[in-house]
């Protein structure tokens, strides 16, 4: 074929793809039915079916990530925020990827503290200790949530009021529902985890209410925002552990009783065995004063918490 030939076919095939209204009449002519397939797509309309297989994709991925997730009533809340918080990451709009990332933990923490039990049960272990120091001292489960001095006084006496501060919210529903609290160890996750978490806080809080007027905060925001693929990665890692931690942790933060006998008694300690397991275990120190009270074989009842000793009482 001549090649003017082959380069008038070229321009009416390319005019086709053009217009829409072209290519149906020339089938027409050419007696050539129109297919699904013959339809012309215009660049925009492209862009439409992208993002929908994109949000389906999205949308994909939030059903699969809170499959597992304990707290029914608020899945399809959650849902809707990690697509709005993918949406905007893809988007590279960083403030409002860490609203929406950060209402998925707002919403879990304010679900947990509405439960009268969960807050009922924090209240009670304030004074349990949460690890020994290298030089002896001893930390309680209240410093770790509030801090030492005037912090934990103010800390105390917010709790005492249930006047708790979303910090505090937060910290406590990782420490308690984590199991931080029973671990006797330096609580290095807690604190790791906590301190990303307030940073999201930091960043979501630009979006929700502007400038924090505090140089040093707004710095720190600076930085995030300079560095914000990094930053996707650290606060999406961090959202996947705060939901594992529920997940993993949520059932098993459940009071339950069984009764035993004071198997043996001294000034310092106090050992009890429980008729379920016939094992002799060491009374927290936070429980001593009630066992005084007490005398060897007496029979009690235990109070447990993920299988942990928070309180007896004399049957």
């Amino acid at each position: 074929m001549e090649e003017n030939k082959k380069a008038t076919i070229e321009k009416i095939y390319q005019l086709t793809k053009q217009d829409a209204e072209f290519n149906d009449e020339l089938r027409k002519k050419l007696g050539i039915t129109s297919s699904a397939n013959s339809v012309v797509i215009d660049d925009e309309r492209l862009s439409q079916i992208y993002e929908y297989c994109i949000e389906k994709i999205i949308a994909e991925q939030a059903e699969n990530f809170y499959k597992e997730f304990p707290i029914k009533n608020v899945i399809n809340q959650l849902k809707t925020d990690f697509s709005r918080m993918e949406s905007f990451r893809r988007k590279n709009q960083f403030e409002d990827y860490a609203l929406a990332l950060y209402q998925q933990i707002e919403c879990v923490v304010n679900s947990i503290f509405s439960q009268e039990i969960f807050v009922k049960t924090i209240n009670s272990l304030w004074n349990n200790p949460s690890y020994s120091t290298k030089k002896g001292g001893k930390r309680s489960v209240a410093n770790e949530i509030f801090g030492s001095g005037d912090y934990l006084t103010s800390g105390l006496e917010r709790a005492k009021n249930n006047q708790y501060s979303a910090k505090d919210k937060l910290r406590c529903v990782i420490y308690f529902i984590g199991g931080f609290w029973c671990s006797n160890s330096y609580p290095a996750g807690f604190i790791k985890l906590s301190e990303i978490l307030s940073d999201i806080y930091l960043c979501r809080n630009t979006n929700h209410r502007g400038a924090t007027q505090n140089p040093v905060i707004d710095e720190k925001i600076k930085a995030f925002h300079e560095s914000f693929t990094c930053s996707y990665f650290l606060f999406n890692a961090a959202l996947v552990e705060f939901v594992r931690i529920i997940q993993d942790g949520y059932s098993k933060f459940v009071i339950t009783t069984c009764f035993g006998t004071i198997f043996e008694l001294t000034p310092g300690a106090c050992f009890v065995n429980r008729d379920e397991t016939e094992q002799n275990e060491l009374l927290p120190e936070v429980l001593l004063i009630k066992a005084k009270r007490l005398s060897k074989g007496d029979r009690i009842e235990l109070t447990l918490l993920a299988n942990q000793i928070i309180d007896i009482n004399k049957v």
